[in-house]
């Protein structure tokens, strides 16, 4: 691990920092305490993981997450001065050739739109362009409704629980979207469970309708929301009003307890449908594309 971690820092942070720009600052070297916590959280898994050396220097990293359902290429880089000699393909190939033996076979990566040199890094070794994830930013509460009673799923007096992660995988309402981002898959958010809070809107018979948010990491303002659904029917989503004015009683009760801004990070379009984003306040903060490949033996 502590391996990893100095090759980030030599390979990956530089990167991380010149694409920042004015926001450099906040772009601070890895620690040992956040690989650990990528591991516990994200299943990160240091044999799915790769450096390159020039000696006893580490000149490429790749950081590679893995569950039953696919690994994730998480961060690859190679250091500024040693780039475009090969030492990416060579550390991806390596993975794959592994995973198609050991499996899982199904890689992943998510690259932000403000990086084409990335994504056409990804292309050019076979991965293929699946679909967008859209990060989305509640700016205030001037577009939401006071947190009064709302009819939920055609009951006109849901009130407010407390819910945990644990209360929502015991009625089975977590479900992961096709295609849906990794932070935001249920496996996440079981391994996040300590550090998330919960809302529901429940009914005498069921939960209707739920968030869950933790703080935002570094002390800032507002909150991350993970999860923001609903009980299962009432027909697609998007046109469904009830389950629109439920989440927007939701946002407004989250705001109420951490204040603005709330950011939806990497959102599939099956978890927040465009034409709601207007009536609920949002607007689209960055883009990622989701790219896939399958892992084949070099």
């Amino acid at each position: 691990m502590g391996r990893l971690v100095e090759a980030l820092n030599a390979c990956w942070r530089p990167h991380a920092v010149a694409r920042a720009g004015a926001g450099a600052a906040a772009i601070a070297p890895v620690t040992l305490a956040d690989f650990k916590r990528d591991i516990r959280e994200r299943h990160v898994w240091c044999s799915s993981c790769m450096i390159a050396f020039e000696g006893a220097e580490p000149i490429g990293v790749l950081i590679g997450a893995k569950r039953p359902t696919g690994t994730l290429v998480d961060r690859i880089a190679v250091r500024p001065d040693r780039v475009r000699l090969g030492h990416g393909r060579h550390m991806l190939d390596s993975l794959g050739s592994k995973l198609a033996i050991l499996g899982p076979k199904h890689l992943v990566a998510e690259i932000p739109d403000d990086n084409p040199e990335a994504g056409a890094f990804f292309e050019a070794c076979g991965f293929a362009r699946e679909h967008d994830l859209t990060d989305w930013v509640l700016d205030d509460a001037g577009t939401l409704p006071a947190a009064g009673c709302a009819t939920v799923a055609g009951v006109d007096a849901a009130f407010p629980v407390p819910v945990t992660v644990g209360d929502l995988v015991a009625n089975r309402l977590l479900a992961d979207p096709p295609g849906g981002a990794w932070d935001r898959a249920t496996a996440t958010l079981v391994a996040r469970a300590g550090t998330l809070d919960g809302i529901g809107l429940a009914t005498v018979d069921r939960i209707e309708a739920f968030v869950l948010y933790r703080p935002t990491p570094g002390g800032g303002p507002g909150a991350i929301i993970d999860v923001l659904g609903a009980a299962p029917g009432g027909g697609p989503a998007e046109a469904n009003p009830n389950r629109l004015q439920a989440f927007r009683r939701l946002l407004a009760l989250v705001l109420e307890r951490v204040g603005s801004p709330l950011r939806f990070q990497r959102a599939a379009a099956d978890e927040m449908p465009v034409v709601w984003t207007g009536s609920l306040g949002l607007r689209a903060a960055a883009v990622w594309h989701r790219f896939t490949a399958t892992a084949r033996a070099g």
